[in-house]
């Protein structure tokens, strides 16, 4: 059976929402965000190779979908 999410896609893909912003409050502090309180792309960045490095899959794929979303959300189609 193949689900269609159509729109709805990204719910689906974010299993627990705010882990990324957790582990980046954790370990850079207040600096990693922006005044708006988005996350810094540099931070994102550093996130996904300090992951490389510890082996944290799951982590590291949450950065990295978090990465694509920002992109996504910069150059509309």
């Amino acid at each position: 059976m193949v689900r269609k999410y159509n729109d709805k896609w990204i719910q689906h893909a974010i299993k627990k929402p705010g882990r990324v912003q957790v582990y980046i409050l954790n370990k850079y502090g207040a600096k990693g965000f922006n005044n708006d309180g988005t996350i810094k792309m540099e931070y994102i960045n550093k996130g996904i190779n300090a992951t490389k490095r510890s082996g944290n899959l799951s982590l590291e794929r949450a950065l990295m979908l978090a990465k694509t979303l920002k992109r996504k959300k910069r150059f509309p189609y």
